[in-house]
């Protein structure tokens, strides 16, 4: 009951629902005006990030370091593809950010090197359990940021789950998402209600809204009764 009512519930929020994410919308939502990196993309500002890093096990210096990296080659490649669709995501290079026309044009080898050396950082943050450094591997594997352009859903939602079992707000309704959609798994509308439940009880505000409709409307298997549409 729960698996086979995914598909029509989906596609009932569709009209409103966003389309899969790329490097214009990972930017903004993990580099916002509230980041507390203060990016200059060079190679030395670069080094002075992987000097920091290198002497300490700090899982939020790793982090800072891997999002350093991170916005530097996508910058980069922004700048590179002069309004050219960069890793087939449709979105224009300069897209990414306004003025990645001042940034840096790395080579394809160290563009790659960085992003290694990120993953790594962030993968040992998050052994640490560091949520947010989880979230971002989710979010960076979700767009192909690690593998040229090929989405790992799988790999993401490892991730989002890691993040949202421990009530990341943002992980859980990615987790959610991917049990509707049944990206890296196979749909599941219990999952799908229990990770949208976490988010919003973590104030997560398009969570919030849906997990409300679920409930109101009788949606992904809950029973449509007087009681659950007061909840």
């Amino acid at each position: 009951r729960a698996e086979m009512s995914v598909g029509k519930d989906s596609s009932a929020l569709e009209s409103w629902l966003g389309p899969v994410r790329g490097q214009t919308a990972f930017l903004k939502s993990n580099y916002g005006s509230k980041s507390n990196v203060n990016l200059l993309p060079t190679e030395a500002s670069i080094d002075s990030y992987r000097r920091n890093a290198a002497k300490t096990k700090d899982p939020e210096v790793l982090y800072t370091f891997a999002k350093v990296l991170i916005k530097a080659v996508i910058l980069a490649q922004g700048n590179g593809a002069q309004g050219n669709g960069a890793h087939g995501n449709g979105e224009k290079g300069n897209s990414a950010q306004g003025n990645s026309a001042n940034a840096p044009c790395f080579s394809a080898e160290k563009s790659a090197q960085f992003l290694e050396e990120a993953n790594g950082a962030l993968r040992k943050a998050a052994k640490c359990g560091y949520h947010d450094a989880e979230y971002l591997l989710g979010d960076a594997y979700s767009i192909g940021l690690f593998k040229n352009g090929v989405r790992d859903n799988r790999k993401a939602l490892k991730y989002f789950e890691a993040g949202a079992k421990a009530k990341h707000p943002e992980a859980a309704y990615r987790t959610a998402v991917c049990y509707r959609k049944g990206w890296g798994c196979t749909p599941d509308a219990r999952k799908v209600v229990k990770y949208t439940e976490i988010a919003a009880l973590n104030a997560h505000p398009v969570a919030m809204m849906e997990y409300g409709m679920y409930l109101f409307h009788g949606m992904m298997g809950l029973p449509a009764d007087i009681n659950t549409k007061k909840s």
